[in-house]
């Protein structure tokens, strides 16, 4: 293989810090919220009734907590989340069609607009958070899911590479709390959001300089190679000869000539001939290994439509979007909760808010035990059916284990005790961190 391991982990380790400080930031939303709620955004609607919180009693803004100003923060929250999963559906298209840098340009220009909308907003266009948001979490899910094939780099863990990578991605919701700690002790949310779009360049430094024009393959074949570029050097790099190839056991390699005339296959030293018809083979058949990635053959890929008549794939899209439903109410409703909890008490739910964010710090070391749990040695031959079920019979735990958490942490939740929250909130970042 051309990476070496020391290389793999290098650019694997660089993928997981883009994914803590971009990737799930707006996943982080209840100490957002807070920081929002103290900016006063949408306290005008808010009126002086028994469903709000007065803070400030010596100004005409109003009250800086009611019952429609949460409307509005659960609904962005809401709605930016159920139009991200619809424009996923484009950016994996993006993503196979034009390769990672593409994708990666397209989430970054996004990120960036939705982080300047959010830096240079005020309460008095306060619905600018709604496009706002969703740039930002659109732009996150480009960063994790083109971060997502690094895995592919490593011979072995490659599972726990990417359990890893999705788990650094619950982690980054500990920006925003980072954010909330900030703006107590004084720096206003537009130095910070300034500041993230400044950092972002960290993410740009690794499109341009090593990552692939296109994807990374899996398996890795003999003569891909990644590494730091520079003067604009390919980082995937093509053998020097792609003019000569050999066929060997089914894969091209080096030293080989189609001779279009006759329809035959040099190959070698050998010099046989391979009678080829135009039913059974054309030279657009023959898949070379082409700049910055691809190199599987047409028989290695399954088409789209096979996955979509598959039973266990809408089994799966059911598993996963009842769960992430569950994921994304406990997130989109925790402000009005831990303040319906605390009875409005404004320290309290700072206290728990800070709480909630930092055990979700720790979903990147649950994701280490996930990604083990899948990755578990297997005996059959790899690439075999039996290899295939055996592998897929290391996720059935993993189902069975998310869904009693699940149940657990609806009931956890439900049950009007504060303290147990706590509790809650531990199990709230193995649910979440399972399901990915």
């Amino acid at each position: 293989m051309a990476v070496s391991q020391g290389s793999a982990v290098f650019f694997g380790g660089w993928g997981v810090l883009e994914t803590v400080l971009f990737g799930g930031i707006m996943y982080g939303w209840p100490s957002l919220v807070f920081v929002l709620k103290g900016e006063r955004y949408f306290s005008h609607l808010c009126k002086c009734e028994t469903n709000c919180t007065e803070t400030n009693a010596s100004t005409n803004a109003g009250p800086t907590s009611c019952a429609a100003q949460d409307e509005q923060f659960n609904l962005i929250f809401a709605i930016t989340g159920a139009v991200v999963c619809i424009f996923l559906v484009l950016s994996g298209t993006i993503f196979d069609r034009l390769g990672t840098f593409i994708a990666r340009l397209l989430g970054s220009v996004v990120f960036l607009a939705g982080s300047l909308m959010i830096a240079f907003s005020t309460p008095a266009i306060s619905y600018v958070l709604y496009p706002a948001v969703l740039c930002v979490m659109y732009g996150g899910f480009c960063i994790l899911v083109t971060n997502v094939q690094l895995g592919n780099l490593l011979t072995k863990g490659r599972n726990i590479m990417i359990c890893i990578m999705n788990g650094s991605f619950d982690s980054s919701s500990f920006i925003t709390l980072v954010v909330k700690l900030l703006y107590k002790g004084g720096v206003t949310l537009r130095v910070s959001f300034i500041t993230i779009s400044a950092t972002y360049i960290i993410c740009l430094v690794s499109t341009c300089l090593w990552l692939p024009r296109k994807i990374i393959p899996y398996p890795l074949s003999d003569d891909f190679e990644m590494k730091i570029r520079f003067l604009c050097k390919p980082a995937a790099v093509k053998k020097k000869n792609e003019k000569q190839k050999t066929l060997n056991d089914g894969k091209i390699n080096n030293a080989f000539e189609l001779d279009t005339n006759n329809k035959s296959v040099q190959i070698g030293a050998k010099c046989q001939n391979l009678r080829v018809s135009n039913a059974e083979m054309s030279v657009d058949d023959i898949t070379l290994n082409k700049e910055d990635g691809y190199s599987m053959e047409p028989s290695q890929l399954q088409p789209l439509k096979a996955a979509l008549l598959s039973s266990l794939f809408w089994t799966d899209v059911l598993w996963f979007v009842s769960n992430n439903l569950r994921v994304a109410f406990f997130l989109g409703n925790f402000n009005s909760w831990i303040t319906f909890l605390t009875k409005g008490n404004t320290q309290n739910v700072s206290l728990y808010t800070s709480v909630f964010s930092s055990i979700s710090l720790t979903s990147i070391i649950v994701s280490i035990l996930a990604g083990a749990i899948i990755d578990r040695r297997t005996t059959a031959p790899v690439g075999s059916l039996a290899f295939k079920l055996e592998k897929l019979r290391h996720f059935i735990p993993m189902f069975y284990l998310n869904i009693g958490l699940g149940v657990l942490l609806s009931a956890c939740a439900a049950i009007p005790v504060l303290e147990l929250q706590y509790f809650t909130f531990v199990v709230f970042v193995f649910h979440r961190t399972f399901i990915y």
